[in-house]
């Protein structure tokens, strides 16, 4: 029905905005982060780990937002490969 269509039309465009407002806080802290490990990266190197945990916990916020669950059924699969065949690849290069 249309009251269907309207409240999900009003959860999917409440979740891009929080999807958008969690890219524009990654970019901000993570330079940040960045300019502050750049003065001194012997020491900072810990750092790293959250932005590469964030980028993870971004990209899963992004499939869940299309109804893609990567841990579960055939879809964990696809991805796994996915991610496998980029992991190839760069080691290659």
């Amino acid at each position: 029905s249309e009251f269907d269509f309207l409240h999900k039309s009003r959860k999917l465009l409440r979740q891009l905005n929080w999807y958008l407002f969690h890219i524009a806080s990654f970019l901000i802290v993570n330079m940040l982060l960045i300019l502050y490990i750049y003065k001194d990266t012997a020491s900072r190197w810990p750092f790293l780990f959250v932005i590469f945990l964030w980028a993870f916990l971004l990209i899963y916020h992004g499939l869940r937002i299309n109804n893609i669950n990567p841990f579960k059924g055939q879809k964990r699969k696809v991805i796994i490969k996915g991610l496998m065949r980029i992991g190839t690849a760069i080691s290659q290069v």
